[in-house]
C-alpha cells in the first residue's frame, strides 16, 4: 500500500461515501427515512481548491487514485468531461486500473491543459 501525505479526509474519501450511502440504506431499512437527506453527485464530489491542489501534488508524486479522484471530481460535480478526461489519463498512464476503464467513456476528445482543469 502507497504512503500518502494527503489529509485524512482525502485519504479517506471513498471510503466516507460508502460509509454514507450505507447508512443511508440502513436508514431507509429500518424506516428512519424522515431523518436521512439525500446528499447530490455534486456535493458528494465537491473538493475545495486547497483539495484539488493537494491532489495534483500527490498525483504528480506517483499517486494514481488521487489522478482518479480529480477526474471524478471534474465529472461528477462540475459535468466537464474534458477535464475528467485529463486527470483520468493521468491516472491511467500510472496505471490505475479504474482510470483506464473510464477514461474511454468521458474523453471528449478535447485537448486540456493541467491549468484549465484546476
Amino acid at each position: 500500500m502507497m504512503k500518502t501525505n494527503l489529509p485524512m479526509q482525502l485519504r479517506s474519501f471513498h471510503v466516507y461515501q460508502a460509509v454514507g450511502t450505507l447508512l443511508a440504506v440502513l436508514l431507509v431499512q429500518v424506516g428512519c427515512t424522515e431523518t436521512a437527506r439525500p446528499v447530490s453527485t455534486k456535493e458528494a464530489y465537491s473538493l475545495s481548491s486547497q483539495q484539488r491542489a493537494a491532489l495534483r501534488d500527490e498525483l504528480k508524486s506517483g499517486n494514481a487514485e488521487a489522478g482518479l479522484t480529480l477526474g471524478h471530481y471534474w465529472f461528477l460535480s462540475e459535468g466537464n468531461r474534458g477535464c475528467a478526461a485529463y486527470w483520468y489519463r493521468k491516472a491511467a498512464d500510472l496505471g490505475h486500473v479504474e482510470a483506464k476503464r473510464t477514461l474511454p467513456i468521458v474523453d471528449d476528445g478535447s485537448q486540456r491543459r493541467e491549468s484549465d482543469c484546476m
